[in-house]
């Protein structure tokens, strides 16, 4: 638990020392990382007719472009992390999302939306959030599989660089 808190601020931290490599406007190329707490809920009906919640560390990666202040696309990856006794288990899921700012860079709201089709099923997701300093931003993100009940539901603190 440990170690993989360390990878994670460390993490966080390059991403936000390599931001200031860009020149500080929200247009353009921008990558990001970032993470927080997260909840899982999975439905088992095909299985044993249950439905499992796990809460663990989540942690997130995007990267994509912004045309201008407001109005960015990103590829975003979600995943989270949880533990039993015995061993530890990571699920993940990502796709496009378009993402929108309310005001100038370094305070501003913005929400998010998106969604990664597949040949079995459609998960949508949407999210919002607060730029609270140039380059962080902290956000909740929700995830939902539209063909099952199961979702996720995550709360992180990133770095973006622009």
């Amino acid at each position: 638990m440990k170690k993989i808190s360390l990878i994670l601020i460390v993490f966080t931290v390059l991403i936000s020392t390599n931001a200031l490599a860009f020149d500080g406007e929200r247009k353009g190329f921008v990558i990001g990382g970032g993470w927080g707490p997260a909840i899982q809920s999975l439905d088992h009906t095909y299985f044993d007719n249950t439905r499992k919640t796990d809460v663990g560390i989540g942690i997130s990666f995007l990267f994509g472009y912004s045309w201008n202040e407001k109005n960015m696309i990103v590829w975003q990856r979600d995943g989270i992390i949880t533990w039993t006794d015995s061993s530890s288990h990571m699920r993940s899921l990502g796709g496009i999302c378009y993402n929108h700012y309310f005001g100038s860079v370094g305070k501003s709201l913005y929400v998010s939306i998106g969604a990664h089709p597949s040949n079995d099923y459609f998960i949508s997701t949407g999210g919002f959030g607060y730029e609270f300093i140039e380059h962080f931003q902290i956000s909740t993100r929700f995830w939902h599989y539209n063909e099952t009940k199961d979702y996720h539901i995550y709360i992180t603190l990133s770095a973006i660089a622009f």
